[in-house]
């Protein structure tokens, strides 16, 4: 009788051990599951959109000629013309001014974007068509 007992006292000691574990391991996952979603929340406020502006590239010129955007702000030249348009920064005709502001040759409603990295006033224009011109102000 006495084994008996003391066989029972230990599966007592036994479910208890295993329901301690198992309380223990949901515990860790409720909290893992709390911390994941805290940083993926945390991570969608931080995440910001590029700003993107816009340029039209007419039989008249750049619409608008003059853009004032902030540093990051991603600039969108679209040829809105049937004939062909080179978007190229100055000085014409080697653009030294902003070297990575240089389109290819762009068809009817094709476009070129830019990506705006550092502050101040910057001139460009159509390479193939180099009276028209065009400013890009960035600020901070």
């Amino acid at each position: 009788m006495e084994e008996q007992t003391s066989d029972v006292k230990k599966l007592r000691g036994a479910k208890k051990t295993q329901r301690f574990y198992a309380l223990a391991a949901l515990g860790a996952f409720l909290v893992l599951i709390v911390v994941v979603s805290l940083l993926t929340i945390s991570h969608k406020n931080h995440t910001k959109a590029t700003p993107v502006a816009e340029v039209s590239i007419t039989n008249k010129g750049f619409e608008p000629s003059t853009l004032v955007v902030k540093k990051g702000t991603e600039i969108v030249w679209t040829n809105s013309d049937s004939a062909l348009h080179q978007v190229v920064a100055n000085p014409y005709p080697t653009g030294k001014d902003l070297p990575r502001l240089k389109s290819e040759i762009l068809n009817n409603n094709q476009t070129y974007s830019y990506l705006t990295s550092q502050t101040g006033s910057f001139g460009y224009h159509d390479q193939i068509k180099p009276t028209i011109n065009g400013t890009i102000v960035v600020k901070k």
